[in-house]
């Protein structure tokens, strides 16, 4: 628990927001009841850590799963539509990248919303993250609600490496 919550507050969670822990899985929920993110946690050694975030009101279409990281990252991804998203890189010597603003696109979602929630309008949201690549760099690409005044509401990682 302490991990998860160690994490989310690193990301931008609020510390007042309700955290539940099932096994290795610990969710948090914020702006209830709407916003979940479930954080799964590895022991790596006696020391716990985050190595994945999921939620279902963000679909990350880009980069795919375990993808070879270039010197840029395009993030695409599908979500709840009139917030704002920010995505960032963070890599395995624990630092992030300056994350970018993602921009709406023009065009309309139509396909099916089951995994962004019922009766939402869903939007198309994208970026590109400049990638300074070393040998050997894995990490992930991790994307953010973000409220106008700088709250997270839902986290979603995807694992990368170069």
């Amino acid at each position: 628990m302490a991990a998860a919550r160690a994490f989310g507050v690193l990301i931008g969670f609020s510390r007042r927001d309700p955290y539940v822990a099932s096994g290795d899985v610990v969710t948090v929920v914020a702006n209830a009841p709407f916003y979940e993110s479930a954080m799964h946690l590895e022991d790596s050694g006696g020391e716990w850590y985050v190595s994945s975030v999921v939620t279902p009101t963000i679909d990350v279409t880009s980069p795919a799963a375990d993808a070879d990281a270039g010197p840029t990252v395009h993030v695409r991804l599908l979500a709840l539509d009139a917030l704002q998203y920010l995505a960032t890189v963070q890599v395995n010597d624990s630092t992030f990248t300056p994350g970018t603003q993602l921009k709406k696109s023009t065009s309309h979602y139509d396909g099916p919303t089951t995994a962004i929630g019922p009766d939402s309008e869903v939007g198309i949201y994208a970026g590109v993250i400049p990638f300074a690549r070393r040998k050997d760099q894995w990490g992930y690409v991790l994307v953010l609600t973000v409220t106008p005044d700088g709250a997270v509401w839902a986290a979603r990682t995807v694992r990368i490496a170069d």
